[in-house]
């Protein structure tokens, strides 16, 4: 080998004309894997990349898992009894490299660097259907959104992604002041409000699809997270209850389309999924068995992993433990017939 490597190394001095880095450049190029620019030239290309943002927001390492437990059973009313929910709670294990921190950090960074990829890019594609085209870019401007404010509200440093990465410069950023992200929170919802079609636009296998109902409703949520958080802990003293509020009563217009508040239980339900109550679902799938979390696999995507909704007691893993006050504000809840609410049941 050695003498190989000596013999190759002569011939390309002596070449001259061909530089050895010449030949590893050549070989560095796989022709069976296109860029990206030659990839990103069609509506359905826009599409598939559009549902990729989905895809790193719904695997089982993001929202699909850890990003769920991590960042919602983290409150009064409910305990976690697995590592999931722990960077919830205190735990002397835990560090910056703990896989439910990072892993859904990662995830997070990867749907806004992928929505930036969109807006920047998608004007070069010719689309017939305008429409759909403006569905397209409201739903990048969203989940950009989207992947900022659980970032800054979960990670609190946060580095903006304001253009797609080109270089690895790009990779290596400030951390960008918090009224800041705020703002582009904001901006980018607003944007997404006038870009993204109304209820009912998406139907079929499109279902469950983000509309301006959803783009407003994350709009007014991040104003009241804005106004409770950065006159507490940051230098911002500002809230923001009014724009908050008229967010939301633009949902209650119907503005965005026709909502109205249905049986309790069925938003707990599997027949009634997407209904007329819902503004956003996450669409996991219920029928792919949680054998594999490593991405690229069948069993890694989109699948809500069902050790985190399991009862206490019934498996190893179970989550959301529910505390005693709760439970016991629920069992003495008497409807007017004087039986259990049954809203305890569907909970």
């Amino acid at each position: 080998m050695k003498r190989i490597i000596k013999y190759f190394a002569l011939s390309c001095i002596a070449i001259g004309a061909v530089s050895c880095n010449d030949v590893f450049d050549d070989l560095a190029v796989n022709p069976q894997q296109p860029s990206m620019d030659s990839y990103f030239t069609t509506p359905e290309a826009v599409n598939e990349a559009v549902m990729t943002c989905y895809g790193y927001v719904q695997t089982q390492r993001s929202f699909g898992a850890s990003a769920s437990k991590t960042m919602i059973i983290r409150s009064d009313e409910a305990s976690s009894n697995s590592d999931y929910g722990k960077p919830g709670m205190y735990g002397s294990s835990l560090n910056s490299s703990y896989y439910t921190i990072m892993q859904p950090f990662g995830l997070l960074y990867s749907t806004a660097s992928q929505a930036t990829y969109v807006i920047e890019n998608i004007d070069k594609v010719e689309f017939f259907d305008q429409e759909l085209k403006k569905a397209y870019l409201g739903e990048a401007y969203f989940w950009r959104a989207f992947a900022n404010f659980y970032l800054l509200t979960n990670y609190r440093n946060v580095s903006l992604i304001e253009h797609a990465p080109a270089g690895m410069e790009d990779y290596v950023r400030p951390v960008t002041a918090p009224e800041l992200v705020w703002d582009a929170i904001a901006s980018d919802l607003e944007l997404a409000k006038k870009n993204l079609p109304n209820k009912g636009y998406w139907k079929g296998e499109n279902l469950g699809r983000v509309t301006a109902g959803a783009a407003a409703a994350l709009r007014g949520k991040a104003y009241l997270f804005r106004s409770g958080i950065e006159p507490l802990y940051g230098t911002d003293t500002r809230t923001f209850y009014s724009e908050a509020a008229a967010e939301f009563d633009q949902i209650i217009k119907g503005d965005f389309g026709s909502y109205s508040l249905v049986e309790y239980s069925h938003n707990f339900d599997v027949a009634h999924e997407n209904n007329n109550e819902s503004v956003l679902e996450l669409q996991f799938l219920g029928d792919v068995e949680n054998a594999n979390f490593n991405p690229g696999s069948a069993t890694s995507g989109l699948a809500f992993d069902t050790r985190g909704i399991m009862l206490p007691g019934t498996g190893v893993g179970y989550e959301g433990v529910v505390h005693d006050w709760l439970y016991n504000a629920f069992a003495n809840s008497i409807d007017k017939d004087g039986y259990t609410d049954i809203r305890m049941f569907s909970t």
